[in-house]
């Protein structure tokens, strides 16, 4: 009886520990389930982010490209078609575009392959015709009947958009570039509008096939998917969900809105790839239940290491690049930012790597070859590294290195040295490929500065030098960006300057140097910014107007003001001088500018003769027989005519029919050139022989004025001769 009692008691005791400890490890799974599903959602997400930062990062590349091609159309005097379909053949083949195009207003379009289509009904060309560059929803190509986007920019010329520029990718291929690389591979990203509609669908191994609508997945009769997304989308939210596919079973769905049309980049991945781990160790707990009494000691070790070895593949699946196998952007990021930070005696510099024409050399030798050199590249980089150095593959052919930093020149011997031997590239089939990179350098300066921050600033010194057989390392310029951003604020404001006269009128006084009596006057104009502390200056923004086309406006605007000017003095009844304006050469070539400028002097009453209009010198001044056309013109008009010679060796204004020449501070000045200082003193004697006058410009000092009477000039105009004024103050 006793014995009974005894095993009674045990048998009770065991089942009690048993249970207790079956119960606690049963709530301990399920902690460490939750908490795992935070950090699988959380990496997701950070995943979906960067996908989408690239997405944007690459269309924004795109259209600025096509600005710039456009640009190029735009700065033709004559562009032809020929001009025009060279200049596409070259650019579609150097950015690797499946086709490029010129659009004429009416919708005729004249593309790079040789083909003439009627894309007047398309969106995307109505939207660039209106002036907005845009990127086309997934269209069918006409040609191949494969699936297109179409990026598209207006083309201006004379302040008009004279058609349009675009540019097609394959939908395919732009999907292939959304494959994640994180989770070993397994995941995929695509991208859908937010109706549900598929732009770019994935190619991708675990990819729902034929996916046309995401809302009316045939696999989801119920609308599942559709009643989880439809309204998050709608509102332009993010997050992510989770959903049962017939075809491919559980799926987490990361979903992020791009400033981008309507677009949205869904990222997924099978949530079997997530849980897999986690569901082993849930089964092995369940075992270690019916030995708690023996094991549990071993248990809860084996809880613990088990745990320790899911978040560790975790983590390698979300932040190893698992081509180089190092760390990708997401991980290396905070581990840059605290080392830059705590090692405060060491200097550092970031470097943004690329090969140039890398998918060429993809589509040429294949993607295996492609992912050859790149491991190359990673080895090379890595064993090149000192302690206290990091580097990381961000996407495709593009790395981020952080470098010690000890001087400009040690740091650019270092870079060449590591791109012989990057160079040195080898196929298993002893191929050798010469390959042109390009290393972009920002030396940090504010510790606190986020990694991404200072990767943007090393991009910008890339592009730089990126295409250049001649320099291949490039240093940030605190300019560059402050150009950007001071070119964009002008674009931006531009028009609204114009419209609302925010340009502020004067003149600058030109002074005869022989009994200092007032010559001419030169029309400028400087334009206060609401919201900017001081006003552009004009040698600022006319630039930028110059290379946008919007200088034609403001021209416009100049000649004007400087008409009206004159006929003001003249009613008032003061003294008559001629006013001197800068012109762009491009309103010279342009049909009937010399009959409407004679039309507006004969309306407001002035005569011709009271206005200058200057050029400057280019190459094209010389080649040009329009201008010299142009220029007789204008003579025949009335109008007088001056050129700013800018040193070339045959001058322009041999050539044309002009009354004088104006020559800046750079040509005049005693220089330790010694051909400089001949051309100088012989500009003196050409223009006499000519019979035209020669004026200085930027005269800063009495030591000037003697300097230029000693050349020959007869005319002087810059600080030490008078500001500019407002034309009422003029003396």
């Amino acid at each position: 009886m006793t014995d009974s009692l005894s095993f009674k008691k045990i048998s009770v005791i065991i089942l009690l520990c048993t249970a207790v400890l079956s119960t606690g490890i049963f709530l301990y799974v399920n902690q460490i389930e939750r908490t795992l599903e935070r950090n699988r959602t959380m990496y997701l997400e950070e995943v979906a982010r960067q996908t989408t930062d690239e997405v944007e990062t690459q269309i924004h590349n795109d259209l600025t490209l096509l600005r710039s091609i456009a640009t190029a159309i735009e700065s033709l005097s004559k562009p032809t078609a020929s001009h025009i379909d060279r200049l596409m053949k070259n650019e579609s083949a150097i950015n690797n575009f499946k086709r490029m195009g010129f659009v004429r207003p009416d919708g005729m379009a004249m593309l790079s392959d040789g083909l003439l289509l009627d894309i007047s009904d398309e969106k995307h060309f109505q939207k660039a015709i209106a002036g907005e560059a845009n990127i086309s929803e997934r269209i069918t190509d006409s040609a191949d009947g494969k699936d297109i986007l179409v990026e598209a920019v207006p083309a201006h010329r004379n302040g008009k958009i004279i058609g349009v520029l675009f540019a097609t990718r394959s939908v395919e291929e732009f999907a292939k570039e959304l494959d994640t690389q994180s989770f070993r591979g397994e995941g995929y990203s695509a991208i859908v509008r937010a109706t549900g509609d598929s732009v770019a669908r994935a190619v991708h191994k675990n990819a729902v096939s034929q996916v046309v609508n995401i809302f009316n997945l045939p696999d989801d009769p119920r609308g599942q998917l559709a009643q989880s997304l439809r309204e998050p989308m709608h509102q332009r939210q993010s997050g992510t969900v989770k959903y049962t596919s017939a075809e491919k079973g559980e799926l987490h769905i990361s979903y992020q809105p791009l400033n981008i049309n309507d677009w949205y980049l869904l990222s997924v991945v099978p949530t079997a790839q997530m849980t897999h781990q986690i569901n082993v160790l849930v089964w092995w707990l369940l075992g270690l239940c019916l030995l708690v009494v023996a094991a549990g000691l071993c248990a809860w070790g084996y809880i613990y290491f088990q745990q320790k070895k899911t978040r560790r593949k975790l983590f390698v699946a979300a932040f190893i690049d698992p081509l180089t196998r190092g760390k990708n952007l997401a991980a290396i990021r905070p581990e840059m930012e605290q080392l830059i930070r705590e090692n405060t005696h060491q200097p550092y510099a970031l470097v943004a790597m690329d090969v140039g024409k890398f998918q060429s050399f993809n589509e040429r030798y294949g993607f295996k070859t492609g992912d050859t050199l790149l491991k190359h590249l990673a080895r090379v980089i890595q064993e090149s590294l000192k302690p206290d150095e990091l580097f990381t593959r961000v996407y495709a052919d593009r790395f981020a290195i952080l470098l010690h930093y000890t001087s400009e020149g040690e740091l650019k011997n270092r870079l060449e040295l590591l791109a012989e031997q990057i160079t040195n590239f080898q196929t298993e089939d002893k191929k050798t490929f010469a390959l042109m990179l390009a290393f972009g350098v920002y030396v940090i300066e504010d510790r606190n500065e986020s990694a991404q921050e200072m990767y943007n600033r090393a991009c910008v010194a890339k592009k730089r030098i990126k295409g250049r057989y001649d320099e291949i390392v490039a240093f940030y310029q605190k300019r560059w960006h402050q150009e950007l951003t001071e070119e964009a604020l002008i674009e931006s404001r531009m028009r609204q300057g114009i419209e609302k006269k925010e340009f502020r009128f004067f003149v600058e006084p030109i002074r005869s140097l022989k009994d200092d009596t007032l010559f001419a006057a030169e029309a400028v104009a400087d334009w206060p910014v609401p919201g900017r502390q001081d006003p552009l200056e004009q040698a600022v923004f006319r630039p930028v107007f110059e290379k946008n086309g919007f200088i034609y406006q403001y021209d416009r605007y100049l000649l004007d003001s400087a008409l009206d000017t004159l006929a003001n003095w003249q009613a008032q009844g003061k003294q008559m001088i001629p006013l001197v304006v800068k012109i762009a050469d491009e309103h010279l070539i342009a049909p009937g500018f010399a009959d409407r400028l004679a039309a507006k002097a004969q309306e407001m009453k002035v005569a011709t003769k009271w206005l200058y209009l200057e050029l400057t010198e280019t190459k094209r001044h010389i080649l040009n027989t329009r201008l010299k056309t142009a220029g007789e013109e204008l003579k025949q008009k009335g109008f007088n005519l001056t050129v700013r010679y800018t040193g070339l060796v045959s001058p322009a204004f041999k050539e044309m029919p002009v009354d004088g020449v104006k020559i800046g501070r750079q040509m005049w000045t005693k220089s330790p050139d010694r051909k400089s200082n001949m051309l100088a003193q012989s500009l003196g004697k050409v223009c006499q022989e000519l019979g035209i006058f020669l004026a200085a410009d930027d005269v800063a000092s009495q030591a000037d004025i003697d300097r230029i009477k000693a050349l020959g000039f007869s005319y002087a105009q810059g600080p030490f001769i008078g500001p500019m004024i407002k034309p009422g103050e003029l003396r």
